[in-house]
């Protein structure tokens, strides 16, 4: 199952990612946690729309209905950052996804980011007092359905895994560049001004 070999072969990756972003450490109040949001804002608004929705829906997959970007600037408005947003530089080293195995691959990285919603929602609810509705919206994109979502991306993920084996090697390719692109957007600016 190509599943179970993208998360053995990005394993590394995706820990290096993880200590680059910590999501509770970085939203400890409302300034840092609108830093957070932004810092996602600039990877979200450049990888997003170059999403082949066509292409994944031809071979089993509806990422429409999951977009990411709603709720972040959702989110952005709430917390008055919408401007910021606006004038930030994006992201623009991502990765291509040229045919449905390596937007497949990217998908891996967005939609398994998703998981820890359900601790990140009560985190910033606990913490911050956000909830879908006013702040929050970005983590809790799925609710409480989030280990339904992430069965259904892994069933269509690996159906177009065994259909097209010889494609194994692209979907993991672009996996590991989008953990990458994650990361190095991250560190690219560890602080980004909200105050401009």
């Amino acid at each position: 199952m190509i599943a179970k070999a993208l998360k053995e072969a990005t394993k590394e990756q995706h820990e290096a990612l993880e200590q680059i972003v910590n999501i509770m450490d970085e939203s400890t109040d409302l300034n840092s946690y609108g830093n957070l949001l932004l810092k996602f804002y600039r990877i979200y608004a450049t990888l997003e729309p170059l999403i082949p929705n066509e292409l994944l829906l031809e071979n089993g997959f509806n990422y429409k209905t999951r977009e990411k970007l709603p709720h972040l600037l959702k989110d952005l408005k709430v917390l008055g950052l919408s401007s910021a947003a606006e004038n930030l530089i994006r992201f623009e080293r991502v990765p291509d996804m040229q045919n449905a195995a390596r937007a497949f691959g990217v998908l891996y990285v967005i939609e398994g980011s998703t998981l820890g919603g359900q601790v990140i929602s009560r985190h910033l609810r606990d913490r911050l007092g956000l909830t879908p509705d006013n702040g929050a919206a970005f983590f809790s994109s799925y609710g409480h359905e989030v280990g339904q979502k992430w069965k259904e991306f892994c069933d269509a993920l690996n159906r177009f895994g065994e259909i097209f084996p010889e494609m194994h090697s692209e979907i993991i390719d672009a996996a590991k560049e989008t953990f990458s692109a994650f990361a190095e957007c991250f560190k690219e600016q560890k602080q980004i001004s909200i105050t401009a």
